[in-house]
């Protein structure tokens, strides 16, 4: 009800839900494992149950939505703002950090004096874990892993 009062689409969800349970699977125990909930060992209900959950109140959360008299004209902001520019400008950025990383690369493999070096930190693999778990949301989930990325930790 947070998320439709906050205008955000509460359709989302539960997705974001299933897309936890397909992330953390264990793809040998397969199809059957899903459907466990361990509540007993848990704080917290498993990502299933929470998923079914929100299921049962996208309806309502969509009725406080429409009541909401402000969140027609937000939506109508953001779209403003989100322009078609807005990912132009990101690649953009996107590349110039790119470029940066590899003048540094290049100036290291030269001989020339070393600069500081960013560590890996919790924050940098929490950053890869919702790169991936954006990528199970959208279907779009590698079978296998690519030589290029480095393995998640276990959390």
């Amino acid at each position: 009800m947070l998320l439709a009062s906050a205008c955000y689409d509460p359709s989302e969800a539960p997705r974001l839900w299933k897309a936890f349970t397909a992330f953390y699977a264990d793809p040998e125990a397969g199809e059957e494992a899903l459907d466990m909930d361990f509540d007993w060992v848990s704080t917290h209900p498993s990502n299933r149950k929470r998923e079914r959950a929100l299921d049962g109140l996208v309806e309502a959360a969509l009725e406080v939505q429409r009541r909401s008299s402000w969140c027609a004209f937000l939506q109508q902001k953001v779209l403003e703002f989100v322009g078609a520019n807005t990912e132009a400008e990101l690649l953009h950025h996107i590349r110039a950090a790119m470029t940066q990383a590899q003048a540094e690369e290049a100036r290291a493999n030269s001989g020339a004096a070393p600069q500081p070096r960013r560590r890996n930190t919790i924050g940098a693999i929490h950053a890869l874990e919702s790169q991936e778990m954006l990528k199970v949301m959208h279907g779009e989930a590698a079978e296998e892993p690519s030589p290029q990325s480095p393995p998640l930790a276990a959390a």
